[in-house]
Parts: structure tokens; C-alpha cells; sequence
């Protein structure tokens, strides 16, 4: 998922699950950065966008929905910390997810990697084996956008 001017996110690539039941999501669509771990992912490193949309009224979609912009910048300073994101059921009731920042060839964070999870699916066991999963993944994707990690500064860029 890519950041749109706008603060939401946009799908731009995805591949689908074997599992007969898994996450429906449509490329191009359009969704809320906020309530989302592809979202929060980006916006713990775009500062100005994240208080943009805080600044905002912020309806819960769920009844898990975090809404509380101060509970929210502290999640996005957590996802800077450890360099993922994790939600669960708050955009849609049904889906949760992990997701990582993709960073280009600069170390600027420019995409996010996410692993959408059905909520009935996501216990603690599966969340501990995914984040390392996803980590790996946003790793690839940048090391073949020309992000290479520098001496001293830890995958997630610090």
C-alpha cells in the first residue's frame, strides 16, 4: 500500500491467500490510514500527514476502532520503535493485519507490506510468527528498491 495525499491508503499490489477464507481487498481502494496497520506503518514516518489526518474527526468503523487521536500517535510512535504495526478488527470487523514500511533507495519510507489476517485467525501464536515474516518481506521489497542497511542503523531505519 502506498500513502495518497488525502491520508488514506491505496492498495497497489497484492498476492492472494490459498486459504479459502482470507481478506478481501481491492487494488486502488481507497481506505483509511488510520485504522489500518499498512496505514499506521506509513504514518509513523510521515509526521505531517498523521497529524493532518488526527486533526480530523475520526469515526469508529468497528467497535474495536481506536478513535482517540493521543491513543493513536502513541500507537504510530510504537510502530516506529519496533518497525511494524499490528491491528486488529478496527477498519473492518473481520480482518485484522501486520504490516512493515518499505523504504526506497533514499531510506524514506514509501510504501508499506501487510499481511491481512481474518480476525477469527489472528491469536497471539500467529501474530509472533507473522511479524518476522512481514519484517523479511518489507526488507526485500526495499533492498530491490536500492535500500541497503547502513552500519549502525538497525532494518526499520534508525
Amino acid at each position: 500500500a502506498v500513502l495518497d495525499p488525502t491520508g488514506g491508503i491505496i492498495y497497489v499490489s497484492k498476492v492472494e491467500s490459498p486459504q479459502s477464507i482470507r481478506v478481501q481487498t481491492r487494488l486502488g481502494q481507497l481506505t483509511p490510514a488510520w485504522c489500518t496497520a499498512t496505514g499506521r506503518a506509513l504514518l509513523a514516518y510521515h509526521p505531517e500527514v498523521a497529524e493532518r489526518v488526527l486533526a480530523g474527526k475520526l469515526v469508529a468503523r468497528t467497535p474495536r476502532t481506536v478513535t482517540d487521536a493521543r491513543r493513536i500517535r502513541t500507537l504510530l510512535a510504537d510502530v516506529a520503535d519496533k518497525g511494524y504495526a499490528v491491528t486488529r478488527a478496527e477498519n473492518h470487523p473481520e480482518m485484522s493485519g501486520i504490516a512493515a514500511p518499505v523504504r526506497d533507495h533514499t531510506g524514506d519510507v514509501i510504501a508499506a507490506c501487510g499481511l491481512g489476517i481474518p480476525a477469527f485467525r489472528m491469536d497471539r501464536a500467529l501474530v509472533e510468527r507473522s511479524i518476522p515474516l512481514v519484517l523479511r518481506a518489507s526488507a526485500e521489497i526495499s533492498r530491490l528498491l536500492g535500500n541497503l542497511p547502513v552500519k549502525g542503523r538497525n532494518s526499520h531505519g534508525r
